[in-house]
């Protein structure tokens, strides 16, 4: 299950993940299951936006407000690469395990 130590904050809005960001996403043992096991997802071609977040982007979308660079709502990662509020995600880990 997902904790709230599972956040990690980061300075940029731009997530340093390498490989597919969906990976454990949505799934509550973290994504062990077959379905997103790395043997069974496609890779795709890199892109020169890879790890680029498009400015429309750059809201918590969990409360749809705009992360900070410091602060309770700084910008946070899960594993999986998906972006939020801080607090927003750490709230959201207390009720549920699953990625949003």
């Amino acid at each position: 299950a997902r904790s709230p130590d599972d956040v990690i904050v980061i300075d940029s809005p731009a997530p340093a993940a390498s490989g597919s960001s969906e990976e454990g996403c949505g799934e509550a043992d973290g994504g062990a299951g077959a379905v997103n096991s790395p043997a069974t997802q496609k890779k795709r071609p890199r892109d020169a936006n890879d790890g680029v977040v498009p400015e429309d982007a750059a809201n918590c979308s969990i409360c749809y407000e705009a992360w900070s660079s410091e602060g309770a709502h700084r910008v946070a990662s899960l594993k999986c690469g998906h972006l939020f509020g801080a607090s927003c995600i750490a709230k959201w880990l207390k009720q549920s395990a699953k990625c949003p």
